[in-house]
C-alpha cells in the first residue's frame, strides 16, 4: 500500500514512521509520540478524514498534517472540500501518486517552522 511504502521510505531516510489501518487505531495511541501526520482524505467506507484531522489538530495544534488523495479525478473528493480543510485546519495537501522525497521535504520544512528553525 502507499502508506506502507511511505513508511519504508521514511525509515530508510532515517526517520521513524508508523502506518495505521484505521482512524480509531491511530487515536488509541499516544499522539504526542508523533511529530507529524500523513492522512488519506478518504477513509474506510468512503468517509472523509475531516473528523480525524479535527481530533489530531485539537490534540496537536502545531503538528504538520499532510492530507493525501487520488480521488479528485473521479469526483469522490472535491477541490472545494480539500481547500476548506487546508485553510481551516492548516493542513498541507498532496495528490496521489505522491513523490516521497517531496512529501518528506514539505514535512521537514513545516517541522522546522514549528520549531523556530529558520532557513
Amino acid at each position: 500500500t502507499l502508506f506502507r511504502s511511505l513508511c519504508d521510505w521514511f525509515d530508510d531516510a532515517g526517520g521513524k514512521a508508523q502506518a495505521f489501518a484505521s482512524a480509531n487505531a491511530l487515536l488509541a495511541t499516544d499522539l504526542q509520540q508523533f511529530d507529524a501526520y500523513v492522512v488519506d482524505y478518504i477513509l474506510a467506507a468512503g468517509q472523509s478524514s475531516e473528523a480525524l484531522i479535527r481530533q489530531l489538530r485539537s490534540q496537536r495544534p502545531q503538528a504538520p498534517i499532510v492530507l493525501l488523495t487520488g480521488r479528485l479525478r473521479d469526483g469522490t473528493a472535491s477541490e472545494d472540500s480539500l481547500t476548506a480543510l487546508m485553510r481551516s485546519l492548516k493542513v498541507m495537501f498532496f495528490e496521489k501518486p505522491v513523490r516521497p522525497a517531496v512529501l518528506a521535504t514539505a514535512l521537514l520544512n513545516s517541522l522546522d517552522r514549528a520549531n523556530g528553525v529558520s532557513p
